[in-house]
């Protein structure tokens, strides 16, 4: 099973709180891999030196840029991560693309929602949930394969 985790919406001249959550959820994740379990980071080339030295069964899929050019990655991130992720056999992809769904009428309860599930928030139990869900999505889509 092959999982991506979309990096490029970081900064990498200015990291976000967000940066500093992945750093240190990303090498948990990292050392829990089971065997056959692979963990793609999806970074730009101005941005992969912020995620080091995770362990052999991490490595990278580069993306044209990152946030340091916001119009310019959302872009790409639209045309090309539907793209990139299937030509190199992902299974899971994790990426913040579906809230620009989040624009309309159910913008204040999803962001309700939102800061009610921050409130239960801890880094243990994140990233063994982490881990879960794409366990399971990979297995679900296993499932319809057959």
């Amino acid at each position: 099973m092959r999982m991506v985790t979309n990096m490029v919406t970081e900064d990498s001249q200015q990291p976000s709180g967000t940066y500093r959550f992945w750093t240190r959820v990303i090498p948990k994740m990292a050392k829990r891999l089971e065997l056959g379990v692979e963990l793609r980071l999806l970074v730009s080339p101005k941005s992969k030196h912020l995620y080091q030295d995770y362990g052999p069964d991490s490595s990278y899929i580069t993306h044209p840029c990152s946030n340091e050019r916001r119009n310019l990655r959302t872009l790409s991130e639209r045309l090309y991560s539907p793209v990139r992720p299937p030509l190199r056999r992902v299974d899971v992809l994790s990426t913040t693309i579906a809230p620009l769904a989040a624009a309309g009428p159910g913008r204040d309860r999803l962001r309700d929602l939102g800061l009610q599930r921050a409130a239960q928030f801890t880094l243990g139990a994140t990233d063994t949930s982490t881990l879960d869900v794409y366990r399971n999505a990979a297995e679900c889509r296993e499932n319809r394969r057959k």
